[in-house]
């Protein structure tokens, strides 16, 4: 959102580190790759850049596989993603950072820095692997806006104060009680960011349910 690199970029391939340097700069992250890369891309696929590693993510455009799968209408994708404003282009990286509503010295300075590591085959800032470092070129560019999200269930089943299990018309379902992630109240339309968040929940229900159910067995 600054303009800059915030993370090595192989750092999608873990869950949870990627969302915490991710939410630590800013909600939203861009993905940027030129658009020779993409042209590859939906030549090749994946495998033309040496990607072998699959990331279970699904992303704001539609999932293209990391196999040696061509990217049939990735650049019409990215097109449609520029019309729907979540996919920004500039022939240049000014262009590019005036799109995407950023700093242009700043993005021009570490597209230059970057092309110029890639070149050397070793990242001095963020140390990203050697195999992952292709040069960008001089442009043009397209900037995927995206976000880390967390999969889980949203809705669930009804509890009271006391977790107890509660039927559509509200009576209580006897010696049946709900925790965590499956109780429906702890979510409305979205999930947590970051992994680990319900855990707090999910004891905290485990231990009121135990304390609940040795006395209902009683």
């Amino acid at each position: 959102m600054r303009g800059s690199r915030f993370c090595p970029e192989d750092l999608n391939y873990d869950t949870a580190l990627a969302s915490n340097s991710t939410f630590a700069q800013g909600e939203y992250f861009y993905a940027i790759i030129s658009k020779e890369m993409a042209e590859n891309l939906e030549k090749e696929g994946a495998s033309f850049y040496g990607i072998d590693t699959t990331v279970n993510y699904e992303p704001t455009i539609p999932l293209f596989t990391l196999d040696n799968t061509a990217w049939q209408g990735f650049i019409d994708t990215l097109e449609d993603g520029c019309e729907k404003g979540i996919v920004f282009k500039g022939d240049t990286a000014e262009a590019l950072a005036e799109s995407m509503g950023v700093d242009a010295a700043n993005l021009k300075t570490n597209i230059e820095q970057y092309n110029a590591d890639c070149e050397a085959g070793v990242d001095q800032i963020l140390g990203k692997d050697a195999k992952y470092l292709t040069n960008l070129g001089e442009g043009g560019y397209y900037a995927v806006k995206a976000r880390p999200m967390s999969l889980g269930a949203i809705g669930g089943v009804l509890v009271n104060s006391n977790l107890q299990v509660i039927k559509a018309d509200g009576t209580v379902i006897n010696g049946l009680y709900a925790a965590g992630a499956d109780v429906a109240e702890f979510y409305n339309n979205s999930y947590p960011l970051i992994e680990g968040v319900t855990l707090g929940a999910a004891f905290n229900g485990g231990r009121m349910i135990g304390t609940a159910s040795a006395e209902y067995s009683k």
